[in-house]
């Protein structure tokens, strides 16, 4: 099936079919999470890089960065990939995992949550485990994690394993295309 327009993405993809984000929250509170997460990530993207001005970083969000300073320092952090666009070569599905680095020397695609819904956590890392494994199979990852990043400056890592979920994944991403051809 040609692809027509830009890719669709993991999150699209699941919130297309309803396995995304909870839905019973409203839309302004979606909007608001979704810009808090962004923030977060840019701050450690930044933080990262060591461009970080601890100045700049709103207060709703320095307890989530410290939380995430905390757990890099624990498992001695090693980005090698942060915000990498993989493409699935067959399905034409695109996303961006958070990061994929050493944590504790073994390779880890990481996803860093500063809100927490552990069922699409589940499919999302699952979807980024699928499209690494069609586009990196020479580069098997050890772990995968979504690392809840909590206000009050801890963090909880939930290791997940993304086989179970992957074929509800796909099963979304054909609902999704089934959809989108039903409408042209």
């Amino acid at each position: 099936m040609a692809q027509r327009g830009p890719l669709p993405s993991v999150t699209e993809i699941l919130d297309a079919v309803g396995l995304g984000m909870d839905l019973r929250v409203s839309a302004a509170r979606r909007e608001y999470l979704f810009a808090r997460g962004r923030a977060l990530h840019y701050a450690i993207q930044l933080d990262q890089a060591g461009e970080l001005d601890a100045a700049t970083v709103h207060p709703e969000i320095a307890g989530k960065l410290d939380a995430w300073r905390k757990w890099a320092a624990a498992v001695q952090w090693q980005p090698q990939h942060v915000e990498v666009e993989l493409v699935h070569p067959t399905w034409a599905v695109v996303g961006h995992p958070d990061a994929i680095g050493l944590a504790n020397g073994r390779l880890t695609l990481t996803d860093w949550k500063s809100s927490f819904d552990l069922h699409s956590v589940r499919l999302q890392l699952s979807a980024y485990a699928w499209l690494w494994q069609a586009t990196h199979s020479d580069e098997p990852i050890d772990d995968y994690l979504a690392l809840e990043l909590q206000a009050v400056g801890r963090y909880v890592p939930h290791p997940i394993d993304p086989r179970p979920y992957q074929q509800v994944f796909l099963a979304a991403v054909i609902v999704h295309r089934a959809r989108l051809d039903r409408e042209r």
